[in-house]
Order: C-alpha cells, then sequence, then structure tokens
C-alpha cells in the first residue's frame, strides 16, 4: 500500500525536483499558497495552505502519514511585513510541528543548511535553520535533518545571480561573509538524499 507524504514548499525549486521522484512510490499533497495554476496529477494532490495559520496547516496534512519540510522565508509575507525572516521561520515552523503531531504523523524531513562546529560563529540564515530544526522536533515527531551546502542544477537560483553579478559588477568589495566555505552539491544528490530518508527511524 502506497504512503502517503505531504510537502510545504512543494512549488519551490526543492520541492518541485522532489515531488519527480518521490511520485513513482508515495501519494503526495503538495502545499502552496496557492493552487491557483496547480493541476493535480497521478500521486500528487494540491492544496492550497497558509503556513501563517495553524488551523489551515494541520488541515492541510489531513491524511499524511510522513511529512516534508522544505519552506525558508528570507523575505516578510502573509501579512507580517515587521517580522524578520527568521520571526516568521520559527512561526511556521511551530505551526507544521503542530499540525503534524495532530495528525499523527510518523516522521518529518526537513532540508537545512551545513552547521559549523563553532555554534557562536553563525550567520542569521544558519542560526534560523538550526532553530527551525529544533522547533519542528518540540512536539515529539521524528525530525530527519539533511544538511545541504549551496544546492545548484538547472533553473535554480544560485548560478544565474553568480552570472549576473559577473556581468554587472567585474569588480567589486567582497562583504566579509563571502570567505565562509562552503560545499555545493547537485540538484539530484539533494533530492535523492532527502528521499533516502523518508520513512528510515530519525
Amino acid at each position: 500500500m502506497r504512503k502517503t507524504i505531504v510537502i510545504a514548499g512543494a512549488s519551490g525549486y526543492i520541492g518541485s525536483n522532489v515531488m519527480e521522484q518521490l511520485k513513482e512510490e508515495y501519494d503526495i499533497i503538495a502545499l502552496s499558497r496557492s493552487t491557483k495554476n496547480k493541476e493535480d496529477e497521478t500521486h500528487i494532490t494540491w492544496r492550497a495552505c497558509d503556513l501563517f495559520s495553524y488551523e489551515a496547516t494541520k488541515e492541510a496534512c489531513e491524511g499524511a502519514d510522513y511529512a516534508m519540510f522544505l519552506v525558508h522565508s528570507m523575505i516578510p509575507d502573509g501579512g507580517l511585513t515587521q517580522a524578520t525572516f527568521e520571526d516568521m521561520d520559527a512561526l511556521i515552523a511551530d505551526n507544521f510541528a503542530r499540525a503534524t503531531k495532530a495528525n499523527d504523523i510518523e516522521q518529518i524531513v526537513y532540508l537545512s543548511g551545513i552547521i559549523p562546529k563553532q555554534e557562536k560563529t553563525l550567520s542569521r540564515h544558519l542560526k534560523s535553520r538550526l532553530e527551525v530544526e529544533r522547533i519542528l522536533g518540540g512536539q515529539g515527531v521524528p525530525v530527519t535533518t539533511i544538511r545541504a551546502g549551496l544546492i545548484i542544477g538547472p533553473e535554480g537560483s544560485s548560478f544565474p545571480i553568480l552570472a549576473k553579478l559577473v556581468k554587472r559588477l567585474p569588480s567589486m568589495i567582497l562583504p566579509r561573509w563571502t570567505k565562509t566555505e562552503t560545499h555545493p552539491i547537485d540538484i539530484r544528490e539533494a533530492v535523492q538524499a532527502l528521499i533516502s530518508v523518508v520513512g528510515t527511524e530519525s
């Protein structure tokens, strides 16, 4: 019998690639803020969901056995125009964690960043990712975290941004964060890593 997995962030770059692979084995509940241009297909059902609302998130997660959290809000949204992205990430993660708990979901798979050994040196971005991981596990649902650096692939945002910088700014003073080492990973490897842990013990 096919299991069902609910994916928060299904319409994003990572989410869309993950779904293409997961649908071979799982039924998918794909969550998006709007389903206006989304069409259900074999093994994929789209549900509109405002992750800032616990009740909406709980309802959207109904019927799932597993969950995947691929959301990271870098800009204010959902009417919380004064909130930082850290605040919004925390709120969304808490709603999702409580919703999975309420629906007896067995596991949350979370895509995070690579965390250095010295947590005191973390950027705001990585601190938020780590806090989201802690919040997701705060309701008792097992969380499996995949840590990845820069994810590169066709139609992704990372390479085009770099290409535009090179074309528009032949020379520039680099900010301090550019000295931070990272480990790029191919989108196919990242997707395979996420898929491989679904249904496994954390």
